[in-house]
């Protein structure tokens, strides 16, 4: 496999496990009523403040790890430089994200719309975003796979 191959694999493997874990935790705030009135919203700010740099101090120790992986499995496998097919891959990545954060702005939309709430509508788009990077990174993971064929 190849470096881009295995950072793809590890970086969507990553956004699984912190939306199970954020998942988990949601529901159990939201069982015990954590989330009502204004101290939810709080309660919701800081959750997702610490999820997200979470999310990015892991992403890049992951992307550390798999670039040491690279290297030790394959010596050739270092980085390069991006050529068009990268580009072209990472441009149809992009577009496959971008339309999960659309639909999870929707729906979002929607949700506050029908009176569902800033939490609920914050945690669809939170679902959005999570679903963007996950199918994004498969859809660059399975393009390397399909490329090197």
């Amino acid at each position: 496999m190849s470096f881009l191959e295995i950072n793809n694999l590890i970086q969507t493997i990553r956004s699984i496990i912190f939306a199970v874990t954020y998942t988990i935790w949601a529901r159990h705030a939201a069982d015990s009523g954590r989330f009502a009135g204004d101290a939810g919203l709080v309660l919701l700010g800081k959750a997702l403040f610490i999820y997200i740099i979470a999310v990015v101090v892991i992403g890049v120790a992951l992307h550390v790890l798999a670039m040491v992986v690279a290297v030790a499995v394959d010596k050739d496998a270092r980085p390069g430089e991006m050529d068009e097919r990268d580009r072209l891959i990472e441009r149809r990545a992009l577009q496959h994200g971008f339309a999960f954060i659309g639909f999870g702005f929707f729906f979002a939309v929607i949700a506050l719309w029908r009176g569902y709430g800033a939490v609920t509508g914050f945690h669809v788009m939170l679902a959005g975003f999570t679903l963007a990077d996950i199918t994004g990174n498969l859809s660059k993971f399975v393009s390397y796979l399909r490329q090197r064929a």
